[in-house]
């Protein structure tokens, strides 16, 4: 049995339920959750993810304000290796191996990094995690930004209890966070998760 974990500890993912009880019902009660997304709506937790635009400087807080330290476990800044150099995005942990992000995000070399409050410090919390597999969208488009969502796979790890919502992700917008922002409605694309989290789901690295 595979006990390596998507980073060095166990993670908080933002669609998984209980870290109690057996591994079937544990992804039953994430199943039940990542359904909420389609129409359950929680005032005070509406967008939780933030995807940095391009054209973003990394580790600006933009339309917001500073979180309580380590209060967004399941929040990932991911790093890019591109042909045109390193570009930043976040994404939030959907399952305790799959990191949901744009797919604008897409380069050769992919790291997630977790467990980080202020990214310019090396923090004891932060893990980085290579990313194993990138899977955005098929009907991406780069020139209309159209279906701009990805999954990231890693490995698997144990996921622990959160019940916050995400809505939507950034596909682009206004550097300083001004209207209009473009945002890509995750409700619209849960047929497409649930396909390709099952699809991987049993897929593990030697």
């Amino acid at each position: 049995m595979i006990r390596r974990y998507f980073g060095k500890q166990s993670v908080t993912t933002l669609m998984e339920g209980s870290s109690r009880g057996s591994k079937s019902g544990r992804r039953k009660q994430g199943q039940q959750l990542l359904g909420s997304l389609a129409g359950k709506m929680w005032p005070l937790l509406l967008l939780v993810a933030f995807l940095l635009s391009p054209r973003a400087r990394a580790g600006q807080i933009i339309g917001g304000r500073e979180a309580r330290p380590h209060s967004r476990p399941y929040m990932a800044y991911i790093q890019i290796r591109s042909p045109v150099g390193i570009k930043v995005c976040g994404g939030f942990l959907v399952r305790e191996d799959f990191v949901m992000t744009a797919a604008h995000c897409l380069g050769s070399q992919i790291n997630v990094i977790l467990g980080a409050h202020n990214i310019r410090t090396l923090e004891s919390t932060q893990q980085r995690i290579p990313v194993l597999r990138s899977i955005p969208h098929p009907g991406y488009s780069q020139q209309n930004k159209r279906n701009d969502i990805m999954l990231l796979q890693g490995d698997s790890g144990g996921p622990l209890v959160c019940s916050n919502v995400a809505q939507g992700v950034v596909s682009y917008g206004d550097r300083m966070g001004t209207p209009p922002a473009v945002f890509t409605r995750i409700s619209s694309f849960l047929p497409w998760i649930r396909r390709t989290m099952r699809r991987f789901q049993e897929w593990r690295p030697e």
